[in-house]
């Protein structure tokens, strides 16, 4: 008789910082970006719908289970802004699960951002800002990455295992795998010390997206039936990564998804089916053999590629700017400015234009008003450059 697989359970959670609608006219006379009271309301929105509730379940999940439940986390740095500013009660309750042990930290990048199509040197940075940031938050060293949206690529496998990371979560990506299932572990085909999870779409946009469609031909999902799918198969693992915003945000506590997660995690210990976080699978596990994906892949939207943020020319343009303006920024030894460049990079400012399924203007106002933003940024560094030069050759004098 086959042994029961064991679950790998990975959540992402992050919050943007997201922009005002910066209309033309405000180019070289607002310096103020970020939407801060529609942060925080959203941010008091999620906290209460999704990351408390869903914190206080899995704490208690894990006594229940008698310390045999855990799960990854990905905590991004914007988030974490925004907690220590506006919610430090949620950031202490994320503290609290980590200590406990339910809630075992991975790395990932700062801001969420998109570097990783532009700039080696800006995800290094972005890399290196966050695992500094988790240590100074929570005082442990991750091992495990995820990268923003699972973004992975083989030549970014030697930059993060730089950092102290020996396993990488990434899409399971079929043209990639072939035949093969992502129900395995693998190793960077580059980098054989580097081990891959890769995740089981299938399984986890079961719960992370389709769970409260009622047009879905599974619906209703009940644990039952999702556990029946979990043991079908002969494979070790199945890894199951999605967004924690998904349990109560994205589908409501109305859909019953708060119950079903308990049920489900409570069903699978009586079955012998073990739900732990990545760190913890990795360990018990030798790799199969090499993965590779030599082109960009992602957990985002059908193609599983880049092009949830690259599709259109909007998106490319303005990315393309953002980045060609690293230089000018950094040059203005401007801690401010260098900040608000690091919070453009997040994911959905470049979501938000996309026209993939758009039914009115807002990905082209996005776009418009994204611009708006970098040609002023762009003034403010030239000014503070010229004023550090100007200062610099009176202190000659």
């Amino acid at each position: 008789m086959n042994s029961p697989p064991v679950v790998c359970l990975f959540f992402q959670a992050h919050q943007p910082f997201r922009t005002q609608s910066y209309d033309f006219f405000q180019i070289g006379s607002n310096p103020n970006y970020f939407d801060d009271k529609k942060n925080q309301l959203l941010l008091n929105d999620v906290c209460k719908q999704s990351y408390l509730p869903a914190l206080q379940l899995f704490e208690k999940l894990h006594q229940k289970t008698g310390g045999q439940f855990s799960f990854g986390l990905s905590l991004s740095g914007t988030l974490l802004t925004q907690l220590e500013r506006w919610r430090p009660d949620v950031l202490a309750r994320f503290k609290n699960a980590v200590d406990l042990g339910v809630a075992v930290l991975t790395g990932g990048m700062m801001t969420h951002s998109i570097s990783s199509f532009f700039s080696a040197q800006e995800t290094a940075r972005q890399i290196q800002n966050h695992r500094r940031l988790i240590f100074d938050y929570f005082g442990v060293r991750p091992t495990v990455f995820a990268n923003t949206e699972l973004i992975y690529r083989d030549d970014m496998v030697k930059t993060i295992q730089s950092f102290g990371y020996d396993t990488i979560l990434a899409e399971g990506i079929q043209r990639y795998l072939g035949h093969r299932s992502p129900d395995y572990l693998y190793h960077a085909v580059d980098s054989p010390a580097v081990r891959l999870l890769l995740r089981n779409s299938d399984l986890s946009d079961d719960l992370g997206l389709r769970f409260s469609d009622r047009n879905w031909d599974a619906f209703p999902l009940t644990p039952d039936k999702f556990l029946n799918w979990v043991t079908a198969e002969t494979a070790p693992i199945r890894n199951l990564f999605m967004g924690l915003e998904s349990i109560g945000a994205y589908h409501p506590k109305e859909s019953g998804i708060f119950d079903f997660w308990e049920n489900l995690i409570l069903g699978a210990h009586a079955l012998g089916i073990r739900v732990h976080s990545p760190a913890s699978v990795v360990n018990a596990l030798e790799p199969c053999e090499g993965y590779s994906a030599p082109k960009h892949s992602s957990w985002a939207g059908v193609e599983k590629d880049k092009s949830a943020w690259q599709a259109n020319v909007m998106q490319q343009e303005a990315s393309q700017k953002l980045f060609r303006l690293q230089q000018l920024v950094e040059s203005s030894n401007s801690k401010e400015l260098f900040d608000h460049w690091s919070n453009l990079q997040s994911a959905e400012h470049f979501t938000a234009m996309s026209t993939q399924h758009a039914v009115d203007s807002a990905p082209y106002e996005n776009y418009s008003y994204f611009m708006n933003i970098l040609a002023d940024l762009q003034i403010r560094s030239k000014v503070q450059m010229a004023q550090q030069i100007l200062h610099n050759s009176e202190g000659l004098l």
